[in-house]
């Protein structure tokens, strides 16, 4: 009425619509959750010894989004306040395809806040739980997207420090993303994540290991020094790319699946 009469401005239909809306006390209009910094906070997804995750949605832009709550033990921490910036904006730098993006971070006093993006296939892990073994050809990819993503940060000297099968989260078309990194220890190593990536496949062929693929773990596993850790990704890569698909052992049998254990 204001815009019309006084400004002499025809309203939008969308802003018609949502004054309908308001009047009729339209329970869309209600965002639900916790208000947090320009989040609302939703269902609690998890908790491990660093802290609890959140669904959460930021309503000034439309989309769902992953909060990690920091325990305030460890957000107390003298050695974690000196170290979560810095480590948060090296994570937070990260571009890669297959790295939970972080949109944003902070620390109050007595907590710190970790915001990525929200990824709606679940984990590795809960994806077992859920529904079985991967067929050969998708577990192979997730290892490879795994091992790129893992190989980009090593090369930004950023260490994930914590790479296990519930922090390898899918997106509903099945891509894997390596998230929940390990921010403000200061204890997260290359070589750690390296070791990390090789138990990982190894859990995930089990038994059914093809022989490509278990030569370059071996090679990964006990010879130290042939390259860096990037280096020794790298020979891990390639070795996914040219036959851990066809998943031949040493009978020359194919085997249609693979198992993932926790």
């Amino acid at each position: 009425k204001l815009l019309v009469d006084e400004l002499g401005i025809d309203p939008s239909p969308e802003l018609r619509r949502l004054q309908e809306r308001i009047l009729a006390q339209s329970p869309e209009l209600d965002p639900g959750g916790e208000p947090l910094r320009g989040y609302r906070l939703l269902e609690r997804l998890g908790e491990d010894p660093s802290g609890v995750v959140y669904r959460a949605t930021q309503p000034n832009v439309g989309r769902e989004v992953a909060i990690r709550v920091v325990h305030e033990h460890r957000a107390n921490d003298p050695a974690f306040v000196r170290r979560f910036e810095p480590e948060a904006q090296a994570v937070a730098a990260l571009e890669h395809p297959h790295v939970a993006t972080v949109y944003d971070y902070w620390r109050e006093p007595g907590r710190a806040f970790v915001v990525t993006r929200f990824l709606r296939g679940g984990s590795l892990r809960e994806l077992w739980d859920r529904s079985g073994p991967l067929t050969s050809e998708r577990a192979t990819r997730m290892l490879q997207q795994v091992a790129s993503a893992l190989s980009a940060a090593l090369r930004r000297d950023v260490a994930h420090g914590n790479l296990r099968s519930s922090n390898v989260l899918f997106d509903e078309e099945g891509n894997a993303y390596l998230t929940d990194f390990s921010i403000g220890s200061g204890a997260a190593r290359g070589t750690d994540d390296l070791d990390a990536f090789v138990a990982l496949a190894r859990a995930t062929f089990g038994e059914r290991l093809p022989l490509t693929l278990g030569r370059a773990l071996h090679r990964a596993e006990t010879d130290r020094g042939a390259g860096t850790t990037v280096e020794r990704l790298a020979d891990l890569i390639s070795a996914l790319g040219t036959g851990a698909g066809l998943l031949e052992g040493v009978t020359g049998t194919v085997h249609p699946t693979v198992r993932i254990f926790k």
